[in-house]
């Protein structure tokens, strides 16, 4: 579905453009292709309204327990959600703006754009597929260290080659090796916890990748702004490296004691 989204989103610009006779790049022919996608999200909320919510229990409820167990266990907690906050705060650097870099810095029109990230979105897929079969081979955590480790020098081409191929190449590998880690440590995550905590630890991971991205896009359009692509993905690259060091450090090096991985 998003590789579907991703690829007629690429050149409705261009429809409209042909058929208001104004350019495929102008605010108008924009502004359709959004209301277009905007008419499509009312009516995906339709069948969301319908659902049912199963209820807990009063004496189940609990608005602070997020707050309780990050008491309880905050060493633990601390090791689980700092690397993929750091991680967040790298993504939310480029990842809002590979359509605008794509189009500023390697000068390509939106259908090339579209279709690349309909490319991209079944890169994703692959990732995803392969994760738990390298997952249940090599261990969880091993998985997620490799993959992002491997996925920087694809960053690095990613933002920093002049060459538009290249640049693609790496913005199709970095996707698989980061999406083949994501749902991998987020398995990790629910089994280094109690099961009855799991919901709130879920929840937490959810909040703390949020809150990466909240901010860090701000940052990226000043850099854009004021020095171009280039700060945003050396911040992004750094980010990276750091929380894949938090990961080996907190999971892997040296272990005493045996994790679930």
């Amino acid at each position: 579905a998003f590789s579907v989204g991703d690829w007629v989103g690429g050149f409705l610009p261009t429809w409209f453009g042909d058929s208001l006779n104004v350019s495929a790049v102008s605010a108008q022919a924009y502004a359709w292709a959004i209301g277009v996608s905007g008419v499509l999200v009312i009516v995906a909320v339709i069948p969301r309204l319908m659902l049912k919510r199963n209820k807990l229990p009063f004496e189940q409820q609990s608005a602070f327990a997020p707050i309780s167990y990050a008491r309880e266990h905050p060493g633990m907690l601390t090791k689980l959600l700092l690397p993929m906050f750091i991680t967040s705060i790298g993504a939310g650097l480029i990842m809002p703006f590979m359509n605008i870099f794509f189009s500023n810095v390697h000068k390509q029109p939106d259908p090339v754009i579209g279709t690349m990230f309909a490319w991209g979105s079944l890169a994703m897929g692959v990732g995803l597929i392969l994760a738990p079969a390298f997952a249940d081979r090599y261990g969880k955590i091993k998985v997620v260290v490799y993959s992002q480790a491997i996925s920087i020098p694809f960053l690095v081409l990613l933002g920093f080659s002049p060459v538009f191929g290249l640049s693609a190449l790496a913005y199709f590998v970095r996707l698989t090796l980061m999406n083949m880690s994501s749902p991998v440590y987020q398995t990790f995550v629910m089994e280094q916890v109690d099961s009855e905590s799991r919901a709130m630890v879920a929840s937490l991971n959810s909040m703390v990748h949020s809150f990466g991205r909240a901010f860090s896009p701000v940052v990226s359009g000043w850099m854009q702004v004021n020095y171009g692509f280039g700060p945003p993905f050396m911040g992004t690259i750094i980010l990276y490296i750091l929380a894949i060091g938090m990961y080996y450090a907190f999971f892997l090096r040296g272990k005493k004691k045996k994790i679930r991985a």
